[in-house]
């Protein structure tokens, strides 16, 4: 029997921006030896749920599974390859909720193998706004808020010293 399961990129990300476009596809690119054409099955997982979100058994439909079924295009190929043909996650007007780490796991009966696939859909800001407080004779409150953004940012404020220039 030949090669094993062969992966062509183990790890990808894709950021798009909510709102912006009507589909996103994960891909799962993969080789094959002639072994693991027997009982080719690609699951979709979504962060560390066990149940897959897309499951394509070779021959077969491919299948959405819970609140997944509209988000998913079922009819998408990756390749007119018979081997390929439903191997990647074509997802219908991606949105926030969205975001997250997926895998996709290539399995025969001989060989398994795992691609991770990170999605980042972001959102920006509807407003931004900062503002200074005095609060006593020696301190000030510093205000930064930021509304209807996603992921939410990690904000650092720094204080610079004019005399010298440290921060």
């Amino acid at each position: 029997l030949s090669k094993a399961i062969e992966v062509e990129e183990n790890f990808a990300i894709h950021v798009i921006e909510n709102g912006t476009v009507d589909a996103v596809v994960l891909d799962c690119p993969y080789n094959l030896g002639e072994a693991d054409e027997e009982g080719l099955v690609i699951y979709w997982l979504q962060e560390n749920n066990p149940i897959p979100v897309y499951q394509w058994i070779q021959g077969g439909k491919p299948q959405a599974t819970g609140v997944w079924g509209d988000r998913l295009d079922l009819g998408y190929k990756a390749s007119e390859e018979r081997f390929h043909i439903h191997r990647a996650l074509r997802i219908l007007n991606p949105t926030t909720e969205l975001t997250g780490e997926y895998q996709c796991r290539i399995s025969s009966f001989v060989d398994e193998k795992i691609i991770l696939r990170k999605l980042i859909v972001y959102s920006r800001p509807e407003s931004v706004r900062t503002w200074a407080e005095e609060e006593g004779e020696d301190n000030l409150k510093v205000v930064c808020e930021v509304d209807g953004i996603y992921p939410e940012p990690e904000l650092q404020l720094n204080m610079m010293n004019e005399e010298n220039g440290d921060r």
